[in-house]
């Protein structure tokens, strides 16, 4: 019940994207160029830097955010947000999965359960199998295709996930076996 509730107070929060301010200066566009940006890139990770006020300037629109306000026919954007954090707190990680990388095949939550990370030749997160429950069939997507979000764990800082319920449940067996 806990995770509902803090999960349904999260997902009411908006969602905004900018860029750096210094983009205006050097001749962008405001509310972002037209240029249609890849959504998912395992090239590079997003640059993740907390910026001071004045430094960023928030996008109206952008092809993500499209995505997120209307995910795909079975889902809105409530539901999507709501599922992304309640799969945080219970199994530290939530995907999100773009087929072919394309915006008009819509976004699609996929519970941690169903996805399996393929590493190859030291090389993490290659591609991801899926396997939805109750098919028994797994189909193998490229890396570029999904939005892995996690927890990091602190002893597995990479490949590890952390979630707030299995920290409780830790504690809850550990006073089990004190008493």
């Amino acid at each position: 019940a806990a995770v509902r509730v803090i999960a349904n107070r999260i997902s009411g929060q908006p969602v905004m994207l900018a860029r750096p301010a210094q983009a205006l200066a050097k001749g962008g566009k405001p509310g972002g160029s037209k240029a249609r940006p890849r959504l998912v890139d395992k090239r590079r990770a997003p640059l993740l830097v907390r910026q001071h006020a004045g430094q960023l300037e928030p996008l109206d629109t952008h092809p993500a955010l499209d995505l997120i306000h209307r995910p795909n026919p079975y889902m809105n954007e409530s539901a999507l947000k709501t599922l992304t954090v309640q799969s945080l707190l219970i199994a530290g990680v939530s995907y999100w999965w773009v087929p072919d990388g394309k915006a008009e095949q819509g976004l699609w939550f996929l519970s941690p359960d169903w996805v399996q990370p393929v590493n190859d030749d030291g090389e993490l997160f290659v591609s991801y199998k899926i396997t939805v429950r109750g098919t028994g069939e797994a189909v193998e997507v490229p890396a570029s295709e999904v939005v892995r979000i996690h927890a990091p764990d602190l002893f597995e800082p990479y490949v590890g996930c952390w979630s707030a319920l299995q920290a409780v449940a830790a504690a809850v067996v550990t006073d089990e076996h004190i008493q």
